[in-house]
């Protein structure tokens, strides 16, 4: 063979090897079908720890380049102010103290989404502010999504951080549980509230009153007017924080002084330890060992970001052995 000839026979073997393969039908399955659509822009999900596979019908996705719904989305409002809410052309009445978002609501009676879906999954930029997302979810709960879910990223495919919300106008509360299973939380209450917790040498611990755990419960009177001796399930009652300068913890009747060890003024939690703050949570949910099942409620500074809000679910959901420490996660309305 000549040396024109090694040369041809070089040149179209090293071509050959060089051509990437066609995409088939296998590249086409193992896409994610939670996946960020391409016609989403400026969505970056927030990095979570949970391994929960979305179950949602409808999608709404708050990203930097607007407000969308649906699969395919389409995009029905407008992206939120940077570092508040949506814009006041979005709330209803322009009214920006109004929480209802207008096209939220639209979309979940339109065809916009999934016809008779009671759930939704929310796809939103990790630096989308806990303000956003407590208008959007809230509105969505309010036109009739019994199920919520947060959208977050992980090693592997997208995953989900299933949620509840208050609902002020029913007095209920929304998303991963029913309205029946946990009571609403009054932040502006708690937050008001100093009294109730103490500590007596013997670690933090519930106070009497509301919530304690007792061997001798009162007798209650049935319907039919005989007494009987129920034992209430003690309510832990727990709510966190998250303002600029770290997290605070409001137990059954006060507040958690600082390290967790104390009822007093103060966050429990300065900065974002998010370690210190699920040993905290561990350690007052075994104060109530034998409570009924109960959620616990996050709420927080407008402008607190989604990513903060994710870590700080991803510290209290969940013990060291991945079992649920809570029924729920439910945000709060204030």
């Amino acid at each position: 063979m000549t040396s024109r000839a090694l040369l041809t026979a070089f040149l179209l073997l090293g071509c050959n090897e060089t051509t990437p393969p066609a995409a088939g039908p296998e590249t086409v399955a193992n896409a994610d079908p939670w996946a960020v659509p391409a016609a989403v822009t400026s969505l970056s999900l927030p990095r979570s720890t949970s391994n929960d596979a979305p179950r949602s019908a409808t999608r709404v996705y708050i990203a930097g380049a607007g407000l969308f719904s649906g699969n395919p989305p389409v995009q029905i409002g407008s992206a939120p102010r940077s570092g508040g809410g949506f814009i006041a052309a979005d709330h209803r009445g322009q009214n920006e103290r109004d929480m209802w978002i207008t096209p939220v609501a639209t979309a979940m009676r339109g065809g916009a989404h999934r016809a008779g879906s009671t759930s939704v999954l929310f796809y939103a930029d990790a630096t989308t502010t806990l303000r956003a997302i407590t208008e959007a979810s809230y509105t969505a709960a309010q036109s009739g999504a019994t199920k919520l879910e947060l959208a977050v990223a992980g090693a592997g495919p997208v995953r989900a951080i299933p949620f509840a919300i208050e609902t002020r106008a029913s007095g209920g509360v929304a998303g991963a549980l029913d309205a029946s299973d946990v009571p609403p939380v009054d932040l502006a209450a708690l937050a008001a509230s100093s009294a109730g917790v103490n500590d007596s040498g013997g670690g933090l611990h519930l106070p009497s009153g509301d919530g304690q755990v007792s061997s001798n419960p009162e007798p209650t009177v049935d319907a039919r007017g005989v007494a009987a001796r129920v034992a209430t399930p003690p309510s832990l009652g727990l709510t966190v924080l998250i303002v600029h300068d770290g997290v605070g913890i409001k137990a059954t009747g006060g507040n958690v002084a600082p390290g967790c060890n104390d009822a007093g003024p103060g966050l429990a939690i300065p900065g974002r330890d998010m370690r210190a703050l699920h040993a905290c949570v561990i350690k007052l949910r075994a104060m109530l060992s034998g409570a009924g099942d109960e959620a616990i409620t996050v709420g927080g500074a407008p402008d607190v970001t989604l990513q903060t809000l994710v870590d700080v679910i991803d510290s209290v959901r969940l013990d060291d052995n991945g079992k649920p420490l809570f029924a729920g996660v439910q945000l709060g309305v204030h």
